[in-house]
């Protein structure tokens, strides 16, 4: 049995892309033509609160692996979009979306305090 060790910096990285690829896909399915920002935040949230030392670049980390894991889904799904020159030039414009929105979710992350269970002799 595996057992998952969330403050790791991995395992709450790998969490915030998982939060946000069902953000990003159920808000895609609902409102075909709003980009879903709030994908970057909860994901760079996910990222940064979960870890046991809470670091705002676990979020901006998610949020640059996100915006490359949605870019090379669309390049082997060829649409057409991804194929175009026009997504090359905005590209860039993209990975800064990234980082700019999974650093603000890591930011919030780490300025909200966490609540740590004690356990006592009491307790057991």
């Amino acid at each position: 049995m595996v057992k998952l060790d969330f403050k790791n910096p991995m395992v709450s990285i790998a969490l915030g892309l998982i939060v946000s690829f069902i953000v990003f896909f159920i808000v895609q399915l609902i409102y075909s033509e709003i980009d879903s920002f709030i994908a970057f935040i909860l994901g760079g949230f996910i990222a940064t609160y979960f870890a046991k030392e809470r670091r705002i670049i676990y979020g901006l980390y998610e949020g640059v692996l996100f915006v490359f894991i949605i870019t090379f889904i669309g390049i082997i799904k060829n649409y057409e979009y991804f194929g175009s020159h026009s997504f090359l030039i905005n590209l860039p414009g993209i990975i800064l979306l990234g980082v700019i929105f999974g650093t603000i979710g890591g930011f919030i992350g780490k300025k909200i305090p966490k609540k740590e269970a004690i356990i006592t002799s009491k307790h057991i």
